[in-house]
């Protein structure tokens, strides 16, 4: 099957069509087109507000919406930035793959030096955003925004860079629960919610990111970039294993807020239906790969819905 090159230009794109010939490179640099990304790294935030909000049931709605809000403005600028410093690394592998190889970097529609300059405007629209951010949160950044910095290099020397992927996607999570709880360190360290509602996250980002990356396993064996499929290239099973993990780790975290014996009936949902993509995959078809990535949106979607606090 043949695997269709990223778009360079407005297409059929309705977030495309309503911007200028001249921002269209930046907004494919940013993924701008390609929204399931921002909802991948929003999803994990608002499972942190919402054990938040089991943690504290007190807490006001304003309060929770407010975070809601912050929150997700912060995801769509940080997976803005973080898009574009990949691409920066990356654009000498990209012009070798299929897929990436039209993004504006490696196609030489942008230069590095337009991707830094926007770079750095880009953070500079996120510092109102951090200047407001609780002092703990301001704290956890810092390690979290080194650990972005590295994850372009991971594929160079490690077949796990998707595990280095989850821990910095889904620090969200830890964010989210943050912001909303408005705790102290100590108070995030001593509570094992979030944390282990984090490591269910990696787990299932490990899942869908390997999935993803099967899309390009004959050009990364290629041009020796790593991934989990190139580890295991012709076995679904240890996908199935990740998702199988982060369920039964999502649902220790879901017993310890609601400890009820009917804890996990409203994960169900979502449980079903992750399973049901896995079905449908076919790990040999870049097109079923890429289909059932963008899946996992609805999966994480009836996890949040799993995770609302009762009225």
């Amino acid at each position: 099957m043949t695997q269709n090159n990223e778009s360079s230009g407005r297409g059929s794109n309705p977030i495309l069509s309503l911007l200028p010939e001249a921002l269209i490179p930046y907004a494919l640099l940013a993924r701008i087109d390609k929204p399931v990304g921002i909802g991948l790294l929003f999803l994990p935030a608002l499972f942190g507000i919402l054990i938040a909000k089991h943690n504290n049931p007190s807490q006001t709605l304003s309060h929770t919406l407010y975070s809601t809000f912050l929150l997700l403005t912060a995801c769509i600028l940080a997976r803005s930035i973080g898009c574009c410093w990949n691409d920066l690394q990356d654009r000498h592998l990209d012009k070798h793959v299929e897929r990436t190889k039209t993004r504006p970097l490696a196609s030489g529609q942008l230069s590095p030096k337009n991707a830094i300059l926007f770079i750095t405007a880009l953070l500079a629209l996120s510092l109102p955003l951090i200047l407001i951010l609780p002092h703990p949160v301001f704290i956890i950044l810092i390690p979290i925004a080194a650990l972005v910095s590295l994850y372009p290099f991971t594929k160079r020397f490690t077949f796990w860079p998707q595990i280095f992927l989850g821990i910095t996607f889904n620090s969200t999570l830890i964010i989210g629960w943050l912001v909303a709880s408005n705790a102290t360190l100590q108070e995030l360290f001593s509570a094992p919610e979030p944390w282990i509602a984090y490591l269910a996250t990696i787990l299932w980002t490990l899942g869908y990111d390997t999935i993803y990356a099967y899309q390009d396993i004959k050009d990364d064996t290629t041009h020796n970039i790593k991934s989990t499929a190139r580890l295991f290239p012709n076995s679904p099973l240890p996908v199935y294993t990740a998702f199988l993990l982060a369920a039964i780790t999502l649902s220790f975290s879901h017993a310890l807020i609601i400890p009820h014996f009917l804890f996990s009936l409203s994960l169900i949902p979502a449980f079903l239906y992750a399973f049901y993509t896995l079905k449908l995959w076919n790990l040999k078809s870049p097109s079923s790969s890429l289909k059932t990535f963008k899946n996992q949106i609805y999966v994480g979607t009836l996890v949040a819905i799993g995770l609302l606090p009762p009225l």
